[in-house]
Order: C-alpha cells, then structure tokens, then sequence
C-alpha cells in the first residue's frame, strides 16, 4: 500500500501491512474489497457477496493495535442480487427514530 507521508511535497512511501494469523479464523474465507482508512487507524473492508440471501459483514482492522471487528449489517436481503453497497468511512448519523 502506498503512504502518503509529506502531503506538501507528495511524498508517497510504500507500506507492507501483514495480517494477523487469526485473520483466517474471523474472515472464515469470504471474498474482502478494500474500502478505505478510518481517522482511528483501521483499514475498512466489506464482503464481496455473491448473493443477498448471505450476511454482509464489514470488518475494521485496526494496524496499529492488530485488532479485527467484525460488523453484521442485518437487512441486506431486502435487496436484489447484483446491488452496490457504498461504504463510507468517517461518517456519523443520528440513526435515532422519532
């Protein structure tokens, strides 16, 4: 992965991430797509679903602690097979019902 580390002078360094062993275990084998970096440090990924009928997950691993958070958003079979889910990281809303 490239790192942008001197944003003034574009400076871009490349950067190996190795994932833990237990990466295997909490993933079980489903398809990831890179999403993108939150501002705590964890890299977003989402699963590749094939179909709705499968639970969607998102996972955030955090490389500065190691840590993996597996996410499962409920709901995703109201959609058909072949939908795009968009992620974005960084967001917050007030999901409160009135």
């Amino acid at each position: 992965m490239w790192i942008l580390r001197d944003p003034e002078k574009h400076g871009w360094y490349p950067g190996i991430f190795k994932l833990p062993s237990m990466w295997k275990d909490v993933v079980a084998g489903e398809e990831l797509l890179f999403r993108g970096v939150t501002a705590t440090n964890e890299f977003v990924l989402s699963c590749n679903c094939k179909s709705s009928s499968e639970p969607f997950h998102v996972y955030y691993y955090n490389f500065i602690k190691e840590t993996i958070t597996r996410v499962e958003i409920q709901g995703m079979g109201a959609f058909e097979r072949g939908s795009i889910v968009g992620l974005f990281t960084n967001h917050g809303a007030d999901v409160k019902l009135v």
